[in-house]
């Protein structure tokens, strides 16, 4: 809530607004005011809708609360990482900011105004039919651009560690355990190569906004420009499957389009669908061992829905590829993997 700042905070924002705006300063020239009224989820920021004297909203504003200062620096450096690696036609989705600076030790950062999804039951099955497609493509693209394998260093922190906490962890179930212990088995063969890509990791509808281009009643069907926010939990060594799986199961996708997309991400990284799993298993094992205030009965609830999803979506085709012959390339990062076990 605006009103509720302290006087010098105020009048910061108020002119910090009217900088990255280019607005006149006369009184009443611009208004900020909170969109989170009775929202009573703790956020690690305060958010505001700003506009101008005939009631035209411009922009909306982010500023860190006293608990996490830092935090939209944070969000802004993530964000402006993430477009870097996704280059220029895929990052063009990549909300970034106008304007960054800081208030009395708080970062905050101004962004062009957006419109979200309208809630009503019409307007969901509108924007599935016009924006769901694009972000699935969007996805698609992102896991082709930034795909990769490392070396046998940070295959043993990023997929050998996670696996054996996993493997050896009574908070899983023996299924997930001996799943753990399959990747393990198939990576120490030759038999996979772990794939990394830039990953998003709360993509979810909330998240997909839409730069009007004919007007903000047609953006809130989702009919304009795709605009994917909050990049706080994202990461260069995501997992291929993994935003596809969760923006299809929160956005109502149907399994068919979900599916064949996710061939496409199967084909992009040449890989298969087995491999692909166990892509997926290392990267939850990844987030359980960097969880932080994330609580552990919440995530084996992720692991155990992301890895039920993955395996509907993939049907019989989970069978193929674990028995292949072994790539001299993962022969070679497999010999040298026990040294970098410590």
């Amino acid at each position: 809530m605006f009103d509720s700042l302290a006087e010098e905070e105020r009048s910061f924002l108020a002119d910090f607004v009217r900088e990255s705006l280019d607005l006149d300063d006369r009184p009443g020239a611009v208004w900020i005011r909170s969109f989170q009224e009775g929202h009573k989820q703790v956020d690690s920021s305060d958010k505001y809708h700003v506009g101008d004297r005939r009631g035209r909203l411009l922009a909306f504003l982010d500023v860190a609360n006293a608990s996490y200062p830092d935090s939209v620096a944070c969000q802004v450096q993530a964000a402006q990482s993430a477009a870097g690696r996704a280059g220029a036609k895929l990052g063009a989705a990549i909300l970034t900011p106008l304007k960054t600076g800081s208030v009395q030790g708080k970062s905050c950062s101004i962004y062009m105004n957006l419109t979200g999804l309208r809630p009503s039951r019409p307007a969901r099955f509108v924007a599935r039919l016009a924006l769901a497609p694009r972000v699935l493509d969007w996805i698609v693209g992102i896991a082709a651009e930034t795909g990769q394998s490392f070396g046998p260093a940070e295959i043993g922190k990023h997929v050998v560690a996670p696996l054996e906490w996993m493997a050896e962890s009574d908070s899983f179930s023996k299924i997930q355990r001996t799943e753990a212990e399959g990747a393990l088995s198939a990576l120490a063969r030759g038999n996979w190569i772990p794939r990394f890509v830039l990953s998003h990791n709360d993509l979810w509808p909330g998240n997909v906004m839409v730069q009007a281009r004919i007007g903000r009643f047609a953006a809130s069907f989702g009919l304009g420009s795709l605009k994917v926010i909050d990049w706080g939990s994202s990461s260069s060594v995501g997992i291929p499957s993994f935003d596809l799986i969760y923006y299809a199961e929160t956005a109502g996708i149907s399994d068919g389009l979900a599916r064949a997309k996710l061939e496409k991400i199967w084909k992009s990284a040449g890989t298969d669908p087995r491999s692909c799993y166990y892509d997926l298993v290392a990267g939850l094992g990844r987030l359980g061992m960097n969880r932080n205030n994330f609580p552990l009965d919440n995530y084996l609830v992720t692991v155990e829905k992301c890895e039920d999803i993955y395996r509907r979506l993939a049907g019989a085709d989970m069978e193929s590829g674990s028995a292949g012959a072994p790539s001299v390339a993962a022969r070679e990062n497999v010999t040298r993997l026990p040294a970098q076990r410590t």
